[in-house]
């Protein structure tokens, strides 16, 4: 089997998030006096004639830096400008200039609204910032999430890049994180590394992160539905900053630009969402790409519920390669963590289905064809123009008969191939109980062993047990 590198680019998680979540504090203040201000239709304008000012106001800032100076400048400017930049306090001729050119910058990037937030997170909203700031883009995601959801993104991303050994990939990738614990005051960087956040840091941080709470509304454009909430503990409550792919997800995907595809890029891509469904299947995550159900305590596939096509990020490259794979908002289910009864149940599933592999590829294959079809538009397409409606309609259609006559035999493929990458000479399993495995057994052990012993046990089926040739 030939190793699948993927090149990609997305815009990198800010190194400096104190300051970038200052800034987009601050844009969203100036988008609220904006909209405040100015009716829809005025608002480009407004924002443009803003810009013009605020340059003049750099170059009066420049040639006499002081605080008189800027304070006359900023009474030109919109109700409430002064508030967002705290213009009483700068009080030296540094200050002064560091904030005409802030300020600056900042009227250049209110060419579009900053952040939008939607209901979609496990444990909170989930904000999607995109914005210019000079020549290059600011684009991240920030969420609100727990530790069982931080350490699987920390398994996926390690195990799609089969533990560092870049020749070799799974053909799908997880977006980089940076993960803040506020309860112990710690910093997991993307590359794994947990350090101490100082006071400064730990305070300015929770102080931006409460503000965007209260000051970013909802996106009314698309009907989302609030999951339910549950009572999370400090111990538990994590806050992602992960990187945005300028992609769509699968369901989007499906019915936009699926029909873009020739035969081999479908073929590659339903073959990666095979190896990936396995790697779910092992992990205990049932929530992206089939459906399980438990009944009397034995667990089985259920062919009639749907599968989450949101947690599947692609990005569509030029030329014939097939689009790039994220796994996103990945999980373990948490009664697998957390129900001794429920664990023991999966492992004797997971156990039946290994002791036949040729059964296993096929249920599993099956499952994600009936699972996966798509059977309605989502509700903010609904009131749109009626060709575009069409036009959706025919392209799920052609998603739906693909995954019947294309779809389980490369799903099949995959699934084979991702065993493979499991149990061959220094594949993923021995890597795992091997050095190279040490740093993200460690990881586990210190942020979450519990959920580290419930994946050992599943990993430990293949260490113990020979499997037959698939």
């Amino acid at each position: 089997m030939a190793a699948i590198t993927n090149s990609r680019y997305v815009p990198p998680v800010p190194s400096n998030l104190p300051r970038s979540t200052s800034t987009l504090l601050r844009l969203v203040q100036l988008q609220e006096i904006f909209q405040s201000e100015y009716p829809k239709s005025q608002r480009p304008k407004a924002i443009e004639a803003y810009a013009a000012k605020v340059k003049t106001l750099e170059g009066k800032c420049l040639k006499s830096p002081d605080l008189e100076t800027l304070e006359k400048a900023v009474d030109n400017l919109e109700w409430g400008i002064a508030d967002v930049y705290q213009v009483a306090k700068q009080t030296s001729e540094e200050k002064v200039i560091a904030c005409a050119k802030r300020m600056l910058k900042d009227a250049y990037s209110l060419v579009v609204p900053p952040v939008k937030r939607s209901y979609a997170g496990l444990e909170g909203p989930v904000f999607l910032v995109e914005y210019p700031r000079g020549e290059k883009s600011k684009a991240y995601v920030i969420k609100w999430t727990n530790r069982n959801e931080c350490c699987a993104s920390r398994v996926y991303d390690q195990l799609s890049t089969f533990l560092g050994h870049p020749k070799d990939g799974l053909g799908f990738s997880v977006p980089h994180s940076m993960v803040f614990d506020f309860a112990q005051g710690l910093r997991e960087c993307p590359n794994g590394e947990v350090h101490k956040l100082t006071s400064e840091e730990r305070e300015l941080l929770q102080q931006n992160f409460d503000a965007l709470l209260i000051q970013v509304p909802f996106d009314e454009s698309r009907e989302e539905i609030s999951p339910a909430s549950k009572e999370v503990s400090p111990e538990e409550r994590r806050i992602a900053v992960t990187e945005r792919i300028l992609g769509e997800n699968l369901l989007d995907f499906s019915y936009t630009k699926y029909p873009s595809l020739d035969f081999a890029q479908k073929n590659k891509l339903f073959t990666r969402l095979g190896r990936l469904a396995f790697l779910d299947l092992l992990v205990g995550n049932w929530d992206r790409l089939f459906r399980i159900r438990q009944e009397s305590g034995e667990f089985s596939f259920e062919n009639k519920a749907e599968a989450n096509l949101g947690n599947v990020m692609l990005v569509l490259r030029a030329g014939k390669e097939p689009p790039l794979v994220y796994a996103i908002d990945n999980a373990m289910d948490l009664t697998l963590v957390q129900d001794s009864t429920v664990r023991a149940n999966y492992l004797a599933f997971l156990t039946r289905l290994y002791s036949d592999p040729g059964f296993m590829v096929d249920q599993l294959a099956s499952n994600m064809v009936a699972c996966m079809k798509v059977y309605a538009l989502p509700d903010f397409l609904s009131g749109g123009c009626q060709q575009n409606r069409q036009h959706a309609k025919a392209h799920l259609a052609l998603f739906n008969q693909d995954l019947e006559q294309l779809g389980y035999a490369a799903f099949s493929q995959g699934i084979r191939e991702m065993l493979d990458c499991l149990v061959k000479e220094k594949g993923l399993i021995s890597l795992w109980y091997g050095e190279e495995g040490a740093f993200l057994r460690d990881h586990l052990q210190g942020m979450y062993p519990e959920f580290l012993d419930s994946l050992q046990e599943r990993l430990d089926i293949f260490q113990f047990s020979k499997k037959e040739e698939v």
